[in-house]
């Protein structure tokens, strides 16, 4: 019961200086076994149904507790000072007795309610704590990442004896919490943009520890980045380096390459039995002012090559050729090539 009924009174308040006191000489002479005493006790025992719902029925419970047990000694102490074994005195224990054992059996299940009931009220003081945090917590965007220590909230009632006390002390807790998590929530993004703002710098750049970089201390990551993008820039010299290198030594075989295969072809038309073709192409330049129009001929050169030469004819040619010298010279080795022609005269 949550408040105090003055007609009953608790068994502390029943240890008077001879309410117990019992003295027997064949018959029991002294006792304060009265019918007010009885009643008192009866009340004692309703008293003692406590609901343990405010710090102040937890209180009373643990008085109750101590205090029964020093009455229920007190009872055992005058039943044992009685050495009459008359009738009246046996039943004197007896009744003694009786109230010894209601005493007891009261006070254990009080004692259990009381450690139950506490256990309980602490764990939900704890609990309301830690699911604040946690409400808290997801909606953040660290919520996979910060590591909720919940030790913090569970030692925040050690040593706390009222409940109030410990509700007051778990709210400074988690308000503590919180503010950490904030200062997290706020390193978090600080170094996811540092992250990014590097990959920006350095595409190639990976980041495969990523996660473990987002909850490092921010002047870390800073100095973690700075290394890494000299080392990745190193990198990319070398690999740009090699590439050139290759570039050029593809280029030297390939004009090797080439080279020989010119060389081949040369020596396999130096050594060929069969009879080279034999042409005289006579080139006909007419840089003189076209008679009609009085004109220099246009420059670009009027030139159509012939069809293939015959190998066992001798031919000659004859092609009119207009145009700039170097144009002339370049269409005549053309011609050369082409045709494997052995001559070119000019007329």
């Amino acid at each position: 019961m949550s408040e105090m009924t003055p007609e009953i009174l608790s068994p502390i308040e029943l240890l008077g200086d001879s309410a117990v006191a019992i003295r027997a000489e064949g018959n029991v002479v002294v006792t304060g076994l009265t019918d007010e005493f009885k009643i008192n006790i009866a009340a004692s025992l309703v008293w003692m149904d406590n609901d343990l719902l405010t710090d102040d029925d937890f209180d009373r419970a643990k008085k109750d507790i101590k205090d029964s047990k020093t009455l229920e000694n007190r009872l055992k102490t005058a039943v044992d000072d009685m050495i009459n074994g008359q009738k009246e005195v046996a039943e004197t224990k007896e009744l003694v007795d009786g109230y010894v054992a209601e005493l007891s059996t009261k006070r254990l299940n009080l004692n259990t309610s009381v450690k139950t009931r506490d256990i309980a009220k602490k764990k939900e003081i704890t609990g309301n704590g830690k699911s604040h945090v946690e409400r808290v917590l997801s909606l953040t965007s660290v919520e996979r990442v910060w590591s909720f220590d919940t030790s913090v909230i569970d030692n925040a009632i050690k040593n706390k004896k009222k409940y109030h006390i410990m509700e007051e002390s778990v709210n400074l807790a988690v308000i503590d919490l919180i503010e950490r998590l904030a200062w997290f929530e706020y390193m978090y993004d600080n170094n996811a943009n540092l992250i990014a703002e590097s990959l920006v710098r350095v595409p190639t750049l990976k980041y495969h520890d990523k996660n473990v970089l987002l909850i490092e201390d921010t002047k870390t990551l800073k100095l973690t980045i700075i290394a890494r993008e000299l080392e990745q820039e190193l990198i990319l010299k070398e690999e740009a380096e090699r590439r050139a290198a290759k570039k050029i030594e593809d280029d030297r075989i390939a004009k090797e390459k080439a080279d020989k295969e010119e060389s081949d072809r040369l020596t396999k038309v130096e050594n060929d039995p069969k009879p080279k073709t034999k042409a005289a192409v006579v080139v006909m330049s007419s840089w003189e002012r076209q008679p009609t129009t009085g004109q220099l001929p246009p420059e670009t050169p009027s030139f159509q090559e012939p069809p293939p030469i015959s190998e066992d004819k001798t031919y000659t040619i004859f092609f009119r050729l207009t145009g700039s010298e170097q144009r002339k010279i370049e269409l005549c080795e053309r011609l050369r090539l082409a045709q494997g022609v052995s001559d070119i005269s000019e007329v």
